[in-house]
């Protein structure tokens, strides 16, 4: 995995208020490079491990319904995951939208 170098990344972009966060850490929206990416900072070394190993084995099979690991980086003790893009929504509000019921049916 490619470290992130100075020129390409801002640290402080990390002050901002996370996009969204959870029980293993914060999303946080960052500009990368003229884009905007979501750099996901964990609590703990092995929640970051999981989903790092997680993402490693999505890049051999890639789709654009999945997000991509750009790089990982440590931001003071935090273990971080570049990805991209950047959610419009969370689950929640995505399935709000789209009026998931949770059935199973042929025409989802």
């Amino acid at each position: 995995m490619s470290a992130l170098s100075p020129q390409r990344f801002s640290i402080q972009d990390l002050n901002k208020v996370p996009v969204g966060q959870g029980a293993t850490g914060a999303v946080y929206a960052i500009r990368m490079n003229q884009r905007m990416v979501a750099c996901k900072c964990f609590r703990e070394q092995s929640s970051f491990q999981k989903e790092s190993d997680n993402l490693e084995r999505l890049k051999k099979k890639p789709h654009r319904h999945v997000v991509l690991m750009l790089s990982t980086f440590e931001f003071p003790l935090m273990p971080s995951i570049v990805i991209s893009p950047v959610a419009e929504c969370n689950l929640k509000q995505f399935l709000e939208w789209i009026n998931y019921d949770g059935a199973d049916t042929a025409d989802d």
